[in-house]
């Protein structure tokens, strides 16, 4: 499959719930709201050296920068919320302006859904790692210290090494979701699973080349 054949926009995570399938299975399932999203500006290999379509999707107060404002005015639209850059769909005519809706998602069967996952800050090894507590008996002084972080060959930390630190806030992608429904009428795209970020965070799908 090549990249003019992909298909992919840019959305938002509802939430989670339960579906029935056919056969009275209990499916998790998670709701996206996906488009529309207004294409800003189309880059052609000629000008811009590589093919794509840039896209806009959700509403925002925040003034843009100059530069971002020209491209607005341009698509004849009010500021989005997130900008993004989708491949091109081959045999499909877009300009700037135009709406792009759930609905290219049509009689795709797999998805890769990539998000921001939820942040926890700062954190421990034993929340972060899943790392065992000391003893907690009278006298105990290492009860959630990491312990030794060294080693005996080679005298300093190896690199990757697990330790305390951020954990959380970084980019995730889940690869092969089923898609279990398409609403065009709604903007839902429901697939299969679990999708990073929390409820109302922004996610980009796209359509997955894995073949069964």
């Amino acid at each position: 499959m090549s990249q003019n054949e992909l298909r992919a926009l840019l959305g938002r995570k509802l939430g989670m719930m339960q579906m029935f399938a056919e056969n009275g299975d209990m499916v998790p399932v998670t709701m996206l709201e996906i488009g529309p999203c207004t294409v800003l500006q189309v880059k052609t290999v000629e000008r811009d050296g590589y093919a794509a379509w840039k896209v806009g999707f959700g509403e925002t107060r925040k003034k843009p920068t100059k530069a971002m404002a020209g491209v607005f005015a341009k698509a004849g639209g009010a500021a989005a919320r997130i900008v993004g850059e989708v491949p091109p769909i081959e045999g499909t005519e877009v300009k700037a302006g135009d709406r792009l809706t759930v609905a290219v998602f049509e009689g795709v069967a797999l998805v890769n859904v990539a998000g921001t996952t939820k942040g926890h800050g700062f954190s421990g090894t034993i929340r972060r790692h899943n790392f065992n507590s000391g003893p907690r008996a009278h006298g105990a002084k290492n009860v959630r210290e990491i312990g030794s972080a060294g080693s005996a060959f080679a005298a300093r930390v190896l690199p990757g090494k697990p330790m305390p630190g951020q954990w959380g806030n970084c980019k995730a992608t889940v690869q092969n979701l089923d898609v279990v429904k398409i609403d065009p009428a709604r903007n839902l795209l429901v697939v299969r699973g679990a999708v990073p970020g929390p409820m109302g965070g922004y996610v980009v799908v796209q359509q997955s080349t894995y073949k069964r």
